[in-house]
């Protein structure tokens, strides 16, 4: 009889970004480039609507960051029409002060991939994030070979086994 497994998975998202802020100056500060970086789990894409409402998520939710202003929402995701090829725009709000903006290429938010951001405006925020889904497969995949591997091994044992349990039993072993 083989045993029957059941696993369950849950899909997940990890968005994995690493940029910097560039320099720049207002009528009151300057600014010195500034590394920023988060990693964030959710449940599913984001991707939120053209020219429609943004999605935020505050630095105490990512998996982990860099230089990330807990005084403000960390990240804001949104579509925006104005980035025309590269809509997809990612703000960080840095502990700095600033807010920089990542310009990346629509769709970037809601599929799987490595993107590059790029430079729409006078200041150019570097920076590339990588959308990824673990593969819930890999894991039972895994589990399958653990567990038919066990079922292999105990199966030249079966013999002695059964030898073991028909003495027990007070039954003359042959």
């Amino acid at each position: 009889m083989l045993p029957v497994l059941a696993v369950s998975v849950r899909a997940s998202v990890i968005y994995d970004f690493v940029g910097t802020g560039s320099a720049f100056t207002t009528a009151t500060q300057t600014f010195a480039p500034e590394p920023v970086a988060f990693q964030l789990t959710l449940s599913d894409f984001v991707n939120p609507p053209l020219d429609g409402p943004i999605a935020a998520f505050p630095c105490a939710q990512f998996d982990s960051s860099t230089n990330c202003d807990p005084a403000f929402l960390g990240a804001v995701f949104s579509n925006q029409s104005a980035g025309g090829a590269f809509s997809a725009q990612l703000q960080f709000n840095a502990t700095n002060g600033a807010g920089y903006i990542f310009y990346f290429p629509a769709g970037a938010f809601g599929a799987p991939g490595v993107y590059s951001a790029n430079a729409p405006t006078p200041v150019f925020n570097s920076g590339t994030l990588t959308v990824q889904t673990p593969e819930p497969a890999n894991a039972i995949l895994m589990l399958l070979g653990l567990v038919c591997g066990s079922w292999y091994l105990r199966w030249p044992l079966l013999p002695a086994i059964h030898r073991f349990s028909r003495w027990r039993l007070g039954q003359k072993i042959q």
